[in-house]
């Protein structure tokens, strides 16, 4: 069974190693086995990224957040193709690396309903609100999409 210590306690037994104690000496007075501390050490020793000063931890945490920025930047890329139309949707496709197909080469007018589609969406949801985060847009939409598919009023036949 591990045991779980303190922040408190992790950061005094750091504190004591960078005064000169020995790894070995705070494990048999305090419990902790030597690869313990020294992990709790390594992960407050500052190292040098780009002329800053960083611990592991932050390393670590900017690599979380990262991650999380490059899924939310993939997710407004392709919100962005949806949204768009025309020139502009091939001029994002292109800069997105995206193959856009039509129904025919050439002749983006056969896919009429979804471009009909699109611009109901836009313009009875999107261009009313000022969405705060991505996952408030992701939640309108699919709320728009659900609503139209089965209670909107439609003259299509």
């Amino acid at each position: 069974m591990s045991i779980r210590y303190s922040r408190d306690f992790k950061d005094s037994l750091v504190k004591l190693h960078q005064e000169g104690r020995s790894l070995k000496s705070l494990a048999e007075e305090f419990g902790p086995s030597k690869d313990s501390i020294a992990i709790w050490v390594k992960q407050v020793t500052p190292i040098m990224i780009k002329g800053q000063s960083k611990t592991l931890k932050d390393v670590k945490q900017l690599e979380k957040r990262l991650a999380i920025l490059e899924e939310e930047n993939e997710i407004l890329k392709r919100a962005a193709i949806l949204l768009a139309t025309g020139a502009e949707l091939n001029i994002k496709c292109q800069n997105y690396g995206v193959k856009h197909s039509y129904s025919l080469k050439g002749h983006p007018y056969d896919n009429g309903r979804m471009d009909g589609f699109h611009a109901i969406l836009k313009r009875e949801e999107v261009y009313l609100k000022a969405y705060q985060t991505l996952t408030e847009v992701q939640a309108a939409i699919g709320w728009y999409i659900n609503f139209y598919n089965r209670n909107r009023i439609s003259n299509v036949a």
